[in-house]
């Protein structure tokens, strides 16, 4: 793993997405697990499931993960 430079770390932690306790649990589960579902990320936590959406959106948008929705044996799924 390469060195990251100190201003940079600064930076990283003064993004938003990283001032909230749940959202650097769900990126510690998410790093433990590989791609994981909406649903068995949610089992890992005790929120609802619209706080859960609401962190996972404030991550995608500062670029820290990626949400893809699809159709998965004719049910709706999403993949983090």
């Amino acid at each position: 793993m390469g060195e990251i430079d100190t201003d940079t770390f600064k930076e990283l932690l003064s993004d938003k997405a990283l001032k909230s306790t749940s959202r650097l649990i769900i990126l510690l589960i998410i790093a433990m697990n590989g791609k994981i579902t909406f649903t068995k990320l949610h089992k890992y936590l005790d929120g609802s499931k619209g706080s859960l959406k609401n962190n996972l959106d404030i991550l995608e948008e500062s670029l820290l993960i990626r949400i893809i929705s699809c159709i998965f044996s004719e049910r709706p799924q999403i993949n983090i």
